[in-house]
């Protein structure tokens, strides 16, 4: 059965245990910070294995509040049978419900290409539909080159430069509201929606989430920012980038995930995720090859669904 199964669920669960492979976005911490926003958890798990579902207009949804959900495990020498085993279980669960639907969000490939295949194949194995595929867009942070850049790209980054650029990493509340506004700034430009208020994702980066926040300055006027969270311990994922009008004129987002790169390579990440450049499916061409020029290489991200 689906229930509210919380306070079993985490006295059965070793927090400890799964930490060191948690993603923030699959973390105890950030789930039942976001209770609100679903009906009622419930945890899925076993001895090796646990994922966290929110229950929502008679859905079973992972996540319910964040781009992409994951299991947490113990050990990575997780067998496929035992994988199977794991949603073999949550489907029967799932049927034995009065509920309708059940959908997850897998992260990207390039997370854990062994694990999230090995989930994909035991849900086309299982019944569940491939509800689509999104184009997410990363950064190798030991492999990126500048001098291997397209021309196109080179030209923009010399172009930005002209500029007197500075990047500041903001400490006081004060210092990120001012990042907030500048990428509002850019989604009212584009006429895109921010989803997250900046009371939302101060609280979240208060209280659940590690975050960096950076804004860019031209000759002392705001320019672009980029609001950023620790995914684990080798991953960061840009959660909202942009620039101005400023920074659009003057090529700041040519300046900025550079500037990036050097910040969190020198920090010891790996990896820098840049996000999906389409929703549900539908790809937007033009920002993929943006994300391309500037050095990001393409993985799917996989939303599978089962219905009764």
């Amino acid at each position: 059965m689906i229930f509210d199964n919380s306070q079993v669920a985490r006295s059965a669960i070793n927090e400890t245990q799964n930490s060191p492979n948690d993603l923030v976005f699959s973390s105890s911490r950030f789930n039942y910070f976001n209770k609100d926003k679903c009906e009622f958890i419930y945890t899925h798990y076993d001895n090796k294995m646990s994922m966290i579902f929110g229950v929502k207009n008679s859905c079973l949804l992972a996540p319910f509040s964040a781009p992409f959900s994951f299991i947490r495990y113990s050990s990575k020498y997780i067998k496929y049978s035992h994988v199977h085993d794991f949603f073999k279980s949550l489907k029967e669960n799932f049927f034995a419900s009065n509920l309708d639907s059940l959908k997850i969000s897998l992260p990207p490939y390039f997370y854990d290409e062994s694990l999230i295949s090995k989930i994909s194949h035991s849900f086309n194995d299982l019944g569940f539909q491939l509800s689509y595929r999104d184009v997410n867009s990363h950064i190798n942070l030991d492999d990126i080159k500048l001098d291997l850049m397209p021309s196109v790209t080179k030209k923009a980054i010399r172009t930005a430069a002209k500029y007197n650029n500075e990047m500041v990493l903001c400490n006081s509340e004060e210092e990120k509201l001012r990042a907030y506004k500048i990428i509002k700034e850019n989604r009212d430009m584009n006429g895109y929606p921010l989803r997250m208020s900046w009371e939302e994702i101060f609280l979240t980066t208060s209280n659940v989430a590690k975050a960096f926040y950076f804004y860019t300055t031209i000759d002392g006027h705001d320019a672009a920012a980029a609001i950023v969270f620790e995914v684990n311990r080798e991953v960061v994922q840009v959660i909202y980038w942009g620039a101005n009008e400023i920074g659009e004129k003057s090529n700041s987002m040519y300046f900025l995930p550079f500037e990036l790169v050097k910040f969190f390579k020198d920090k010891g990440y790996k990896h820098m995720d840049i996000g999906p450049s389409s929703e549900n499916g539908k790809l937007s061409i033009g920002l993929n090859d943006y994300k391309q020029m500037i050095g990001c290489s393409n993985s799917l991200k996989e939303t599978w669904v089962l219905n009764k």
